[in-house]
Parts: structure tokens; sequence; C-alpha cells
């Protein structure tokens, strides 16, 4: 009997301990992006938030801050939260302006996103795709390739005033 006891206290203390080991694993655990997804997006294993499944296919997910919004929505610049509370290099994706997405559990179109908003995004993890979280859970996510990063803008050099001719 004590023997029993002593195992059943064992198995309980392992499975405690396995569940808070997973618990404590941040973002998307032991989940492998492809290769190409890993050429498009080096940093998704580190801003990877959570991993859902919809339909058999595995999604990373991840938060975006909006940076800009191009030509009434048509593409957003977007920085995606790393876990020390940092933020990813700025992508600019292409969108669908009527989309309608989450930000901060509301709906609202992408034309009328607004700098600084945050919003979910996901990434197939076999293929280098990316999608806004649409508003509704019945709509279908609207991928396209994941972007490359944008370079910043250089500044323009300092120009000495030109001299006036008298």
């Amino acid at each position: 009997m004590r023997s029993l006891l002593s195992l059943l206290t064992v198995a309980l203390l392992s499975l405690l301990c396995t569940a808070v080991s997973q618990a404590a694993a941040p973002g998307c655990g032991s989940m492998q992006f492809s290769e190409a997804v890993l050429a498009k997006f080096p940093g998704a294993p580190r801003a990877c938030l959570d991993v859902i499944s919809r339909d058999g296919e595995a999604y990373g997910v991840f938060k975006a801050k909006i940076m800009r919004v191009h030509d009434a929505g048509n593409a957003i610049d977007l920085r995606f939260r790393l876990p020390d509370g940092s933020y990813s290099d700025t992508r600019k994706l292409k969108t669908n302006p009527a989309l309608r997405v989450l930000v901060q559990g509301k709906p609202r179109a992408v034309s009328e996103l607004a700098v600084g908003d945050e919003l979910s995004a996901y990434v197939k993890v076999r293929t280098p795709m990316m999608a806004l979280q649409p508003a509704e859970p019945t709509t279908e996510p609207q991928f396209t390739d994941i972007p490359p990063p944008v370079l910043p803008v250089p500044e323009a050099p300092a120009t000495a005033a030109t001299p006036s001719r008298n």
C-alpha cells in the first residue's frame, strides 16, 4: 500500500511539473515554422504568442501595432510585439480597406485604423502567408504574402542656407 501511495505521489508531481513548465513556456512553445516562413519572417518564433488550428491548419498568433495607414487602408505599416515588450521591425501589409478586424475587442474597418491601434495577426506555420484577425469568427482570414521589412527612410542632410544676392 505504501509503495502504491509513493508511486501515485510521484506520478502526480510529475504531471504538475509538466503542466507548470508548459504554462510557463512563452509563445508558441515547440511549434516549428517552415523554412519558407522563417526566410521571410525570421523573428516569428520569438514574436509568436499562441498557436491556433483551423480546418486542420496551424497558425501562429501575433499582436501588431499600427504604425501607419496608407492609401485609405489599402496597406498598413505594422510592428509585431515581442515577449520583452519591444517591437519588431516595420512591415507594410497590403490590405482590403473594407476588411473588418478586431481592435481592442471591437470591430473596425481597416480604413478606420489609427496609428497606435493593436490587433492580432495570423501567420501560417507551413507557408509564408499572413492575415489580420477578422472581426467575425465566421469570416475567413484574407491571407497575403508575408511582407519584407520596410527600410527606414534616411533623413535628408541639413543644407546651408542659400546666400541672398544683392
